[in-house]
């Protein structure tokens, strides 16, 4: 019987990703992301942090963040699982897709955020593009970023149809991205790409260290 003190592999599991995906940050955060009573999490962190699997930083920002050998551990653990269900190629099928639309994404958002200028790279005349924060005060402007969007949300929503019916690991991301797009919609513009929130671009950030995660693969 596994108890608080001696998780199973399939908590161990969970809780690594957990602490992979907040980065670096206090139990609550930690917490947040797992199917694992609070109360538990904390002494759960304190036998992986005996394993050298994750390690806690006191200080002004005081928080939970991984080892190299952590997170090495948990990608053992998660190619098991994976493995198990039989899902890896459809899985690395996903993420391929997944990389076709992520700098639609990530210029959807550079374009949230900043405006250009001027003409693209420098002209025979030494001028070049220039960019301004967007101010948020041409609406014409944010409405056909956020039509964009949603137009792009056709895609992103199939996309994770497909990945929730593979792994349950997968499963929240739409109903997180539906939700941020909601409130872009309805003029919250931090829901666009603020990382301090499950901003649109927070969540895909998420999810794209999720694959990696499942897949053994390194960022870029």
């Amino acid at each position: 019987m596994t108890t608080a003190s001696d998780p199973g592999d399939s908590r161990v599991a969970e809780l690594l990703l957990a602490v992979r995906l907040v980065g670096f940050g206090p139990v609550d955060r930690v917490a947040a992301r797992v199917a694992i009573p609070e109360h538990q999490v904390a002494p759960l962190l304190r036998h992986l942090e005996q394993s050298g699997w994750v390690t806690y930083r006191e200080g002004p920002w005081s928080g939970w963040s991984l080892t190299a050998a952590g997170r090495a551990h948990g990608e053992r653990l998660l190619a098991t699982e994976v493995d198990s269900l039989g899902v890896r190629p459809r899985v690395r099928s996903l993420y391929e897709r997944f990389l076709d639309l992520n700098p639609v994404v990530l210029d959807l958002c550079t374009r949230w955020q900043v405006r250009m200028a001027g003409p693209i790279g420098a002209g025979t005349d030494g001028s070049a593009a220039t960019m301004s924060p967007n101010t948020h005060d041409d609406a014409a402007y944010d409405e056909q970023v956020i039509a964009d969007l949603v137009t792009l949300h056709v895609d992103v929503r199939e996309l994770l149809g497909e990945l929730a019916s593979l792994t349950e690991r997968f499963g929240r991301y739409r109903s997180l991205l539906d939700a941020a797009l909601d409130r872009v919609r309805a003029g919250e513009h931090d829901w666009f790409a603020k990382p301090v929130v499950e901003s649109y671009h927070t969540v895909w950030f998420e999810l794209h260290e999720q694959f990696l995660a499942a897949l053994g693969l390194e960022r870029g």
